[in-house]
């Protein structure tokens, strides 16, 4: 069982010392939600490298059409997935965000975010944050081999 929020974490501040005495993981879905025209330095970003590294708080990596101004490539969200990564990987895990449901805007390609999400975070790390974080998070046996490992030649 998991606690998963769907939050600007600039919400969180208040709530830092809540969410550390956490019983269960807490899961902050689409990195934080904050408009990603904020960058890394403010302080809801600053309150989840807290959280990741101090508390049970996990954060998804996904979402980024809620939360960034510059599709298709959602430049604009990479400093925040960069802060995350330099953070704590090992408290980090990967969603497709599928079906896109944002009504406002051209829904996203899933195959583009995967390429993003290659793109932006070291090899070493991808296959950890798209197997191992959430076979721990959820707790499963992290498989021995996997589609991605196999395309890849990441360790799973």
């Amino acid at each position: 069982m998991h606690l998963q929020l769907f939050t600007d974490s600039r919400m969180l501040v208040p709530l830092i010392g809540r969410l550390s005495r956490s019983r269960v993981p807490v899961v902050i879905d689409h990195m934080g939600r904050a408009p990603a025209k904020l960058g890394a330095g403010h302080e809801g970003i600053q309150a989840l490298l807290r959280l990741m590294n101090e508390g049970p708080l996990w954060v998804k990596l996904s979402g980024m059409a809620n939360f960034s101004d510059k599709p298709p490539d959602y430049e604009d969200a990479r400093a925040v997935h960069t802060a995350l990564l330099a953070a704590a990987p090992t408290r980090l895990v990967w969603g497709s965000d599928w079906p896109h449901t944002k009504p406002d805007a051209e829904r996203p390609q899933t195959e583009r975010l995967l390429a993003l999400f290659q793109e932006w975070t070291p090899k070493p790390l991808q296959g950890q944050i798209l197997w191992n974080n959430a076979a721990q998070l959820y707790g499963l046996d992290p498989p021995e081999s996997s589609i991605y490992h196999h395309q890849t030649g990441a360790a799973p």
